[in-house]
């Protein structure tokens, strides 16, 4: 029989109540500024309010504000890698449309982008 003296803390109630509470609050929130038009902080705005969510979600629901730190780190370090990978990905969108002057005119590379008129539905029967 081993002797492991380590414990595992449940919360009390109220901690689980308070977080769901907070969590319907935050959803009214999130509800009550998408009637409103921010322009490009729309998503701003959003993503800020949902990582609050998840936050309390993570700190609370799943227990990682009484945990080791270790997961903590690694919560972290994965929230940090995404990030990175969202970078990439936008820095990819943003410069889709940039052509380099050198790889058109020495190799004389065109791009098989086609720039659409308004009207064209995407469909071939014309």
């Amino acid at each position: 029989m081993s002797n492991n003296n380590s414990h595992h803390f449940i919360p009390p109630l109220k901690f689980y109540i308070g977080t769901f509470l907070a969590l319907l609050a935050l959803t009214f929130v999130t509800v009550f500024v998408a009637l409103f038009d921010f322009g490009s902080m729309n998503i701003v705005i959003a993503l800020i309010i949902a990582s609050i969510k998840a936050s309390l979600v993570l700190a609370f629901f799943m227990g990682l504000r009484w945990d080791k730190g270790v997961n903590l780190v690694i919560v972290v370090s994965s929230v940090v890698f995404i990030g990175i990978f969202f970078l990439f990905i936008f820095a990819d969108i943003a410069t889709r449309g940039d052509f380099d002057e050198l790889e058109d005119g020495v190799h004389g590379i065109k791009s098989p982008v086609r720039i659409l008129s308004e009207g064209h539905s995407g469909g071939s029967n014309h």
